[in-house]
């Protein structure tokens, strides 16, 4: 191994006997001036500088590598046929003598320098395309080498490796001018599909929606809004802060697929608190393909391991827990050793609104660390604007200020706010909303908004008296884009999404035990007491699951006593919000009292017996159930006993994945009357084809409650009421307190997702109650009402924060409105059937067979071959795939196995199993690399009217428009004139690209207009119009903002000022003259920095819209 470093090499002389290492002298050292004495590959000629070789030495010298250094060059002399090689020999310069063999074998360099013949750089790299001249065909470099004064190239052609001279192969030759394009015989509609594809797939445009249809989720139009507002912002970090229920992880999934497909999430971490880490692992893998490996334990220590190392993957996605990562001591370090990430992702973040806090501490690392950050709470904020700036200045530090300036920026949403009430209110005028939306005007932060073309737009559209729904839709738009915290702040509420929400309808399963039962459970209670004392522990501490298990099934915990040896352990699988304190249970034998009391239950179970009618009762009138309990021993009971009474299905932690996705699909296909789980099994599922819950037994956590009925109280929930059933005992020492809390906070009624944070802080004080076996039950009711009672007085003051939230933010669902009927109608997304078509072209022009469309065009059946697996592979070569990612897919298609692959989403959400084809899929990814000269840029298409469109034959030219100021960004522009080169509207550009994404370009029938060249040119004036008009708007929307940002920052900057001329004062008053000295410093630095500052922002740069062409066609639109 060459370990000598570029200072070293260029300081000395020396002699290194392996022939295989000089290309890391080259590459240590960039420009070496190079001999190679023998034959040689030459494999790495491209990191050399000037190159000779002499394959017939005169001499035998020792092999190896041999290197000069002088002031100006280093000459290397690479030995790969001569004498045995011999020790390494490394000599500073300064210290080597005349007489030493290194200055015998500089002089053998010299002589032998004029001998050798020149190797000139290769006209071809390892994996470029090269154009075989003899067939016209292009193929990929394998494998090159200087041979008999030659290059000489490696090729896979057909799958086989064959051999080239340079001057038989030639570049690829391409032109990018319209003109030119037209010149030429128009191609196939499937190939301009199919490049226009590519170009979609390469150019990441920001009016392009990729994860649109391309993940195993239901279309929700809101959920989209977080990955709409980052697009159109430009800003690669947000707040989601919906409502519970509502989806923020599928919003998270959504951004995290659009970044992907964008190139831009190689390197992932989710952060959440420790009960959510599987949660995450589950949705992130079967809904949207990612792979989080967790941080914890012996991984935890291997990945610190390989980032200390550098051996960290290039592409990786984890998950750790919140409680992890904030005391990872070493995170710190490790985050300078990785390298940016791409993508953050932080759930429940209102745990790290508190400044003071360590988890905040761990938010700020996050912010530093990140490109991309996304914050997930359903509670941003608690009364206080300083919740709010705390996670803000996480997401966008120094962008706000500091508390006062968000303050200042927030006065303009009130009266944006007001203008949106007025908009629907009954009787408003719209010289009244004028008159509000001018009260602007006198704000500070208003009057820059005021300059803004969506103001101008906004005031004349409210002027109106009477606006439509299309009006009012559009307004709000105008509203939301100049609403400051738009671009990073989303929220949506419920009540604004959920137009047909269901009904909850409560019933209550009281059960009375039996005389024995009671009994036993007497005994029962006795011997966790006993134990507990034995062990020196409070009941409640250690006792609580054995309780709960007997509260939920007394023939389980019957069981539990007969079966007694050693304790078993029950675990809480339900949990997720709020751990129960436990301790390992004491050992102590049951009493003889309690053994007999559960040999006379033998067969006994009044809980059961109560239940199974009622659950008989609704699977009979065609429903389907989801019942939920705590522990496994329950559910092994209850499905051994209703097995034989209908169809039944078991879901815990315990099943596999792969059984678990099939039994989810089973109870959808309607193959199961019921389904027995926990929350472990079911957490993050969609259940909403079911409409009753059997609660078998009540958790403590109201959130748990909320998140069981959540299963199947969804959007989309088909049934107008979902039935909850709630069982409980009243002589269970728990039930009666769990019920009494559920009841009083009204989960059963509705969701209290907002409640979250407050009812979880009460739960100790509840249970510490319950399990405090020295109260008499009256004292246990009273001090169960005090604590139920402050959990009330905290929900009044939530109801008031959730009236002025709205008013402070501003919420809306007229973003998105019609999002999918407009994404379907302008084609800004991509869609399956052009992704088929993509990879039908790709098997033509790597000649395999063509995919097979199945099951009624929801599924494709795809064969590849070698050169497939090849240009697959590519993508690991150039790290856009990691080999786990690509190594089943390169098998199979350099084995021609078949694949199975999805096209329709609902198929891939329901089946959970099947291989959806999204922009993202290693198959399209490897698809879409293809070379320049292989893509169609003319071609005559043909479309239907579908009565949309007046029929008729048009040109179209589309463009890509690339910018960097105010925020980089690049769209697809279009432009159609008839076949007499008049402008026509934008419909036709739109009907192209949806046809594009809905696969239905089909061939063009008639011949090219004879104005065709002139309508090109008339094309290109157009689209150079739409240029300039854009870079004008751009230009005062830049202004609004340099101006928006120089009132805030001399805003901040006087109140800065202000303070340190108040504290100069006080020290002045007290005589303090250093105090005094020191803070005219602060002022003095505290002044220049503000003036940097401002002459920074006079620099902000100009607008620079720039338009490079993409395709030209002749449009047919017929009847």
């Amino acid at each position: 191994m060459f370990g000598y470093t570029a200072e070293q090499v260029r300081a000395s002389c020396g002699y290194h006997p392996e022939v295989a290492d000089a290309a890391a002298l080259a590459a240590a050292v960039p420009g070496v001036q190079a001999l190679f004495v023998g034959p040689a590959r030459l494999e790495h000629r491209d990191i050399f500088g000037e190159v000779r070789q002499l394959a017939d030495p005169e001499v035998e010298l020792p092999e190896g590598v041999y290197w000069f250094s002088e002031p100006a060059q280093t000459r290397a002399m690479v030995v790969s046929r001569g004498a045995s090689a011999g020790m390494s020999q490394f000599v500073e310069n300064s210290t080597l003598p005349d007489d030493h063999s290194l200055r015998d074998a500089e002089a053998w360099m010299d002589h032998l320098w004029a001998l050798g013949a020149d190797v000139p750089a290769p006209k071809f790299a390892i994996n470029d395309d090269a154009v075989v001249i003899s067939t016209g065909r292009d193929h990929p470099v394998r494998g090159r080498r200087f041979s008999a004064g030659k290059w000489i190239y490696e090729l896979r052609v057909d799958g086989r490796m064959v051999s080239f001279g340079e001057d038989m192969l030639t570049g690829l030759h391409f032109s990018d001018t319209v003109h030119d394009w037209i010149k030429q015989s128009p191609d196939t509609a499937r190939r301009l599909s199919a490049t226009l594809t590519r170009e979609k797939l390469a150019g990441a445009f920001t009016d392009t929606l990729f994860s649109f249809r391309a993940t195993r989720t239901i279309f929700r139009a809101y959920q989209f809004r977080p990955v709409i507002r980052m697009l159109e912002s430009g800003k690669s970090r947000i707040l989601i802060a919906d409502e519970v229920g509502l989806g923020k992880t599928i919003e998270a999934g959504l951004v995290w697929t659009e970044l992907e497909a964008r190139k831009s999430a190689d390197r992932v971490l989710v952060v959440c608190p420790a009960s959510l880490v599987a949660k995450w692992r589950r949705e992130m893998e079967d809904r949207f393909g990612f792979q989080l490996v967790e941080l914890s334990g012996s991984t935890a220590t291997d990945f610190e391991q390989r980032a200390r190392e550098q051996r960290l993957p290039r592409r990786f996605a984890y998950v750790v827990s919140l409680e992890r990562f904030r005391m990872w001591e070493s995170m710190d370090e490790l985050s300078s050793l990785i390298g940016p990430l791409s993508l953050a992702i932080v759930d429940e973040a209102h745990n790290m609104r508190n400044a003071s806090t360590a988890s905040h501490q761990a938010g700020a690392l996050l912010s530093d660390w990140a490109e991309a950050l996304v914050l997930l709470t359903a509670t941003p904020i608690n009364l206080r604007n300083e919740d709010l700036y705390n996670l803000l200045e996480l997401l966008a530090p120094g962008d706000f200020g500091d508390v006062g300036s968000l303050e200042l920026q927030l006065a303009p949403n009130v009266v944006l706010n007001r203008v949106g009430s007025l908009l629907t209110a009954p009787g408003a005028s719209g010289a009244a909303r004028q008159r509000a939306l001018d009260e602007m005007r006198s704000l500070s932060m208003g009057r820059p908004l005021i300059r803004r073309s969506e103001f101008a737009s906004l005031r004349e559209l409210v002027g109106r008296d009477q606006l439509s729904a299309r009006q009012i839709v559009q307004a709000r738009r105008y509203l939301n884009e100049l609403n400051v915290l738009s671009s990073v702040f989303t929220r949506t509420r419920r009540m604004e999404v959920d137009e047909k929400k269901a009904v909850r309808q409560a019933t209550d399963a009281q059960v009375v035990w039996t005389p024995a039962e009671s009994r036993f459970y007497d005994e029962y209670v006795t011997w966790c007491r006993n134990r507990a004392a034995a062990a020196g522990q409070p009941a409640g501490f250690a006792m609580q699951m054995p309780l709960r298990l007997a509260s939920a099934c007394l023939p389980a915990a019957r069981d539990a006593v007969l079966r007694w040896s050693t304790p078993e352990e029950v675990t809480d699988e339900d949990s997720t919000a709020v751990p129960l304190a436990t301790a390992k249970p004491p050992i102590l034998r049951p009493h003889v009292e309690l053994l007999k009391a559960a040999e006379a239950i033998a067969g006994v179970d009044s809980k059961f017996d109560t239940v199974v009618p009622k659950l008989l009762e609704v699977i009979d009138s065609g429903r389907q159930a989801l019942l939920f309990t705590f522990s496994r021993p329950t559910l092994a009971y209850l499905e051994a006993r209703l097995r034989d009474r209908c169809r039944v299905a078991v879901l815990h932690g315990g099943i596999d994945r792969d059984r678990r996705n099939q039994v989810i699909a089973d109870f959808r296909a309607g193959l199961y009357d019921l389904v027995l789980a926990n929350k472990v099994a079911s957490e993050g599922l969609d259940f909403e084809f079911c409409s009753v819950i059997v609660n078998y037994d009540l958790p403590w956590n109201p959130m748990e409650v909320e998140q069981r009925i959540g299963r199947i109280d969804r959007i989309g929930q088909a049934e107008e009421r979902i039935s909850i059933l709630n069982v409980w005992c009243r002589a269970a020492l728990d039930d009666r307190i769990k019920q009494r809390l559920l009841d009083r906070i009204g989960v059963f009624e509705g969701s209290i997702g907002a409640l979250e944070p407050i009812v979880t802080g009460q739960l100790k004080a509840l249970q510490d109650v319950v399990f405090d076996f020295e109260l008499s039950d009256e004292q246990r009711a009273a001090k169960a009402d005090y604590a139920l009672a402050a959990i009330e007085e905290q929900r009044s003051s939530l109801e008031d924060l959730a009236t002025a939230t709205p008013f402070l933010l501003g919420a809306s669902t007229d973003d998105v409105a019609g999002l999918e009927r407009n994404l379907i109608a302008s084609g800004r997304y991509v869609g399956a059937a052009e992704l088929r078509h993509l990879l039908e072209d790709w098997a033509t022009l790597c000649q395999a067979p063509s995919p097979v469309v199945v099951d009624g065009g929801a599924g494709l059946r795809f064969r590849g071959n070698r050169d497939m697996a090849d240009r697959l592979y590519r993508l690991v070569v150039d790290e856009r795939l990691s080999r786990e990612e690509a190594a089943p897919y390169e098998r199979a298609l350099r084995n021609e196995e078949e694949l199975h692959l999805v096209l329709d989403q609902e198929t891939a959400r329901t089946s959970q199993t099947m291989d959806l084809l999204s922009a993202r899929h290693p198959l399209v990814l490897a698809a879409a690399n293809v070379p320049e000269h292989r893509r169609a840029r003319f071609a005559v298409v043909r479309v239907t009217a579908q009565g949309e469109l007046p029929p008729g034959t048009f040109v179209v030219q589309l463009a890509v428009a690339r910018w960097q100021a105010p925020r980089p960004g690049q769209e697809i522009w279009g432009t159609a004139v008839n076949a007499e080169g008049r402008l026509v509207g934008d419909e036709y550009v739109d009907a192209l690209l949806a046809r594009l994404a809905a696969g239905e370009l089909a061939e063009g029938r008639q011949p090219l207009p004879q104005s065709l060249d002139r309508c090109v040119h008339t094309l290109q004036e157009l689209m150079d119009d739409r240029m300039l008009r854009e870079n004008e708007r751009r230009r005062n929307e830049i202004s609004s903002l340099i101006e928006s940002r120089r009132v805030l920052l001399e805003n901040q900057h006087e109140r800065a000022r202000a303070s340190i001329r108040a504290r100069r004062r006080t020290a002045l008053e007290r005589g303090k003259t250093r105090g005094v000295q020191l803070f005219d410093s602060q002022l003095a630095r505290r002044e220049e920095a503000h003036r940097q500052t401002m002459r920074d922002l006079d620099r902000t740069a100009a607008p620079d819209v720039s338009v490079s062409p993409l395709a030209v066609c002749v449009l047919e639109v017929s009847e």
